[in-house]
């Protein structure tokens, strides 16, 4: 029993291991875009927040 909830805890986290960085691929591209295009991208994060990313200023 211990080691199936073991292997559900360890998957559960993977997942939101994933979603994060997911999340992560996303603010990247978002920051891209703005640089490029000048407009940036609203992101949602799997704690759900909302973020709006435009790039850093040179």
């Amino acid at each position: 029993m211990e080691a199936v909830a073991c292997s559900l805890e360890e998957q559960e986290l993977q997942e939101y291991s994933t979603m994060w960085l997911e999340a992560v691929r996303q603010m990247r591209a978002a920051e891209i875009i703005h640089k490029n295009l000048g407009v940036g991208a609203e992101v949602e994060l799997p704690n759900g927040m909302s973020i709006y990313i435009e790039s850093e200023s040179e």
